[in-house]
């Protein structure tokens, strides 16, 4: 029951506030965002993601990257300096 519970709130947000919100978070948070749920990954790994997090994050960075490890995902950055 708890279960269909939790399923029910998390359709209750739509994509665009979700992707909003990442938009603005760290590389390091969104990256760990991806393992949350398949749809959260799809979302994230799409090139519409990319472009709106380079231009309304935070900390607007220059570079960013990823690097594929066996068991994991690593993820840089480079701050924008002015």
């Amino acid at each position: 029951m708890m279960m269909k519970r939790s399923k029910e709130n998390s359709k209750s947000f739509p994509i665009d506030l979700i992707l909003e919100i990442l938009s603005r978070l760290p590389a390091k948070s969104t990256g760990r965002f991806r393992c949350v749920s398949k749809l959260w990954s799809s979302m994230l790994h799409r090139p519409y993601f990319t472009e709106l997090f380079m231009t309304r994050s935070v900390s607007r960075p220059r570079l960013l990257f990823a690097l594929e490890e066996p068991d994991e995902w690593r993820f840089f950055s480079l701050p924008q300096t002015n």
